[in-house]
């Protein structure tokens, strides 16, 4: 689970960005949402976070003094949403030390993909590898697969197969270098067995399923999407 925090005054700011996590990834982020910088400090204090989004309008005044607070207690990455209007927003920007930051207006769809983004790093920060094909995500750490944000649940031979693809893509990936990676060196059965592991694996890829390409004589291939 990994959960966020957002720092955010208006009910339907925080009502629309909730819709849109719920209608996405509902079981991979977890949301809480504080109405102020103290509500924020509070709730900081009592839990551990991942990710933070702090609105520029909150921030404002002795806001900063609470925010240098909060990020004593909470050392995870922060997002400062802003106007970017002028310099002194700029130097608000700086004065927090914000890891990132999104122009408003960020829609829901905004912050959910950086929170994507971020849900690829590890607690230290340190990068996970994450493949990407078109709208088809793989993290190689928590073996989580997402077909436009939405998570698609694999069994470990399907999973194996679309982490060889993505790490090949645009490029054929023959039966045999298949079995040998995903079945093991000393699988001795039929090289078709591959066959309907792809034909499963396209089923649940749903309308993504056509990037798996079959390459006569050879075997198979995910291609990115063009245009």
């Amino acid at each position: 689970m990994f959960r966020v925090l957002f720092i955010e005054g208006s009910f339907e700011i925080k009502e629309s960005i909730k819709d849109y996590f719920m209608t996405r990834r509902e079981s991979i982020f977890k949301m809480d949402f504080a109405c102020d910088m103290l509500d924020g400090l509070d709730k900081v204090r009592a839990k551990s976070y991942d990710l933070l989004f702090v609105d520029q309008k909150i921030n404002s005044g002795p806001g900063l003094e609470i925010f240098r607070i909060l990020r004593e207690n909470c050392p995870c990455p922060v997002v400062y949403i802003t106007d970017l209007g002028d310099e002194n927003e700029i130097d608000q920007c700086n004065a927090i030390s914000a890891d990132d930051y999104l122009i408003k207006p960020a829609s829901p769809s905004d912050i959910f993909d950086l929170s994507l983004g971020y849900a690829g790093r590890d607690r230290s920060g340190s990068a996970i590898k994450i493949l990407e094909c078109s709208g088809i995500r793989m993290n190689t750490v928590t073996g989580l697969v997402t077909v436009d944000g939405r998570p698609v649940e694999l069994t470990t031979k399907p999973a194996g197969i679309l982490r060889l693809l993505l790490e090949n893509k645009n490029a054929a990936v023959s039966r045999d270098e298949i079995l040998k990676e995903v079945w093991g060196e000393d699988y001795e059965g039929n090289k078709r067995v591959v066959d309907n592991h792809i034909k499963n694996l396209r089923q649940l890829l749903g309308k993504k399923s056509d990037l798996i390409k079959t390459v006569k004589g050879i075997g198979y291939m995910i291609r990115e999407m063009r245009g």
